[in-house]
């Protein structure tokens, strides 16, 4: 059965993780004598009205009570989550006592806990430029630090990616950021700076992820441009001009 899920609210564009507490679900460290067999072990589906969106089970964090996955994007709406064990679906019946929409067994894809991407400066560079990221940032704290945010939100930055690579918010060798602030101390709006990482030229999207209920980043959409492929994109990196060292 299934008792509830926390966090109850996360970013519309996914990668919040949730945990799912009950009872009778499949213990994940089990040898699995079919690696192709997709019903083995627990699957979790967050279903609206009318969509039922994968929960990409983390089967390192599960155990025979709880069951730890991370959302996808999906549109802004209440999600009820339902379980399968070893191809078997708990009845609805079991999910918060069969109870219709249940708070507590439900997940809501909500604005106000996604972040946001508004600007990205510069809009083009070579491999390894420094960018910045103007949105609503919810945090100025980032990695293990246990602090709590200067807006007095309990959330931090975990990663940021440049098409794909990580984008390093600290200098190297370093425990120094080199841009991570909010607006106020009652703001959500701030800037991050990143330094890119990889050598490889063309369109890339930047992405972040916050802990908590916050999850991964979502770009405005007047900031993606279409490339000469087709493809949508944020930022463009060129090849860098080098010197041709005299004789």
């Amino acid at each position: 059965r299934v008792d509830q899920l926390t966090p109850n609210r996360g970013s519309s564009n996914g990668a919040t993780r949730i945990m799912i507490d009950g009872i009778g679900f499949a213990q994940e460290r089990q040898f699995q004598l079919n690696p192709k067999d997709d019903n083995f072990g627990n699957r979790v589906f967050l279903v609206s009205d009318s969509l039922s969106v994968p929960c990409d089970v983390e089967r390192d964090s599960t155990h025979g009570n709880r069951i730890t996955c991370v959302t996808r994007a999906m549109p802004v709406d209440q999600y009820v989550v339902r379980v399968s064990v070893d191809g078997v679906p708990i009845p609805d019946a079991g999910v918060c006592r069969g109870a219709y929409k249940p708070y507590r067994c439900s997940f809501f894809s909500v604005r106000h806990r996604t972040p946001t991407i508004s600007t990205l400066s510069p809009a083009s560079g070579p491999p390894g430029s420094l960018v910045t990221v103007r949105g609503i940032i919810f945090t100025d704290v980032y990695g293990s630090n246990t602090d709590r945010s200067s807006n007095g939100l309990d959330v931090r930055f975990l990663r940021a990616y440049m098409g794909g690579m990580p984008c390093e918010l600290l200098k190297p060798n370093s425990d120094e950021l080199y841009n991570l602030q909010l607006d106020s101390e009652s703001s959500n709006w701030g800037y991050m700076s990143c330094k890119m990482t990889g050598s490889y030229v063309g369109h890339h999207n930047l992405t972040y992820i916050l802990d908590s209920e916050f999850g991964r980043s979502l770009p405005d959409k007047k900031l993606l441009r279409v490339s000469a492929l087709g493809k949508l994109s944020m930022f463009q990196t060129f090849a860098g001009k080098t010197r041709k060292k005299k004789k």
